[in-house]
């Protein structure tokens, strides 16, 4: 009787090593299928227009990308090296190998972009612009950075500048 006993306890035991042997496998074949199924989703930000990052520019040499002219509609790919603290109501592009940022305005102020995306990766979809920006339109946009009263007060003169007005944006 004990030996039957001790007999039943094996069978039980091998039973139940057996079903969970089974399940290990089962769940190997199911991460397989959910690893081959997986695919990576970037979540993107628009304002202003939808547009897509077909065919975008890396941003560069806003003269080099002008090539002689006061303007062009085009779309640039670039990052983002401040914001308009006050509303959002502008950015700036960090140009590469270049220390004067590209100035982002939203087409008839009808838009704004969060306050808090320096670093990130945008694409502005619109027109750059050759200019002369003014010493007051200069100082306002030195404020609206957070620049020191010293800092703005060391502005002067007119400035010939780069600037993009876009129609629509994405935040990568």
């Amino acid at each position: 009787m004990k030996m039957k006993k001790g007999f039943s306890a094996i069978i039980i035991i091998l039973i139940i090593l057996g079903a969970c042997s089974d399940k290990k496998s089962e769940n190997e074949s199911n991460d397989k299928a959910i690893s081959q199924d997986t695919t990576i989703q970037v979540n993107y930000s628009f304002f202003g227009k939808e547009i897509n990052a077909e065919n975008a520019l890396a941003l560069s040499s806003p003269e080099d990308i002008l090539n002689g002219k006061d303007s062009l509609n085009v779309k640039l790919t670039g990052e983002v090296s401040s914001v308009c603290k006050m509303k959002g109501c502008w950015m700036t592009l960090s140009v590469p190998g270049q220390t004067e940022p590209l100035r982002v305005t939203f087409k008839d102020y009808g838009f704004f972009v969060p306050k808090d995306i320096e670093g990130k990766t945008a694409v502005v979809d619109g027109i750059l612009k050759k200019e002369i920006e003014d010493e007051a339109t200069r100082k306002h946009y030195a404020k609206d950075e957070g620049l020191t009263a010293e800092e703005i007060e060391e502005i002067k003169g007119d400035k010939v500048v780069y600037s993009f007005e876009a129609d629509g944006v994405i935040l990568i």
